[in-house]
């Protein structure tokens, strides 16, 4: 996956991403310099998915992971994660809980 970064929004709490399925290292590297060399100003990021785990979910299975979250002891790793989801809840007005 792509992420872009759009360095112009910083004051954009939050940026819209393009998740293109199918994709190979070669294609994916190549569309990276297509959008680098643009005129659009973006800063793309590649995103290695042997790597990284990226999740797009849903407001609700957002606030079921936060439950499930809670009831893990304490650890640095799972605090971020609830933290993040926290701050993701909360800036849409959802209680964080």
């Amino acid at each position: 996956m792509i992420e872009m970064v759009n360095r112009s929004a910083d004051d954009q709490e939050f940026y819209w991403s393009i998740e293109i399925p199918g994709l190979t290292q070669g294609q994916a590297n190549e569309l990276l310099s297509i959008v680098r060399d643009s005129a659009m100003g973006l800063e793309p990021i590649l995103v290695n998915p042997e790597k990284f785990l990226t999740l797009h979910i849903d407001r609700a299975t957002a606030k079921a992971l936060r439950v499930g979250l809670l009831s893990v002891e304490p650890n640095p790793i799972v605090d971020g994660v609830r933290e993040s989801v926290d701050d993701w809840l909360t800036s849409a007005g959802e209680d964080s809980g």
